[in-house]
């Protein structure tokens, strides 16, 4: 996903994040223009600033989380990202949550905007 981004915003600063060197590695090799940085790490721990994006994406890796490792990634991806910028998720496979299930059949969860009023 951080590649094709990066493709239809060439000006953006554009950060690929996974825990899986491996991944990253396969990665590393498609990113043809060598602008994305690639950053290995836990997603419950972001390393970033609070308020540091316009966009935040999350790409298979919700289902992957249990319980309050979860909790804690989405609580990470929201303090990332900046007032009025939008958070989305791409998965093939629901996260188990009975209420969510019909936003991940159809490939995309929008999480929508942050906020002044929902901060």
């Amino acid at each position: 996903m951080i590649l094709t981004f990066d493709e239809r915003y060439p000006e953006s600063v554009a950060i690929g994040y996974d825990f899986s060197h491996g991944m990253l590695h396969k990665a590393q090799e498609k990113n043809i223009t060598g602008r994305v940085i690639f950053v290995e790490g836990d997603a419950a721990e972001l390393p970033f600033g609070d308020d540091s994006f316009d966009v935040v994406t999350c790409s298979h890796a919700l289902y992957e989380l249990k319980g309050e490792t979860r909790q804690k990634a989405l609580r990470e991806m929201r303090r990332v990202v900046r007032p009025m910028a939008t958070c989305c998720s791409w998965s093939t496979k629901s996260p188990g949550i009975r209420s969510l299930n019909s936003f991940f059949t159809s490939g995309c969860f929008p999480w929508g905007q942050k906020t002044p009023a929902n901060l």
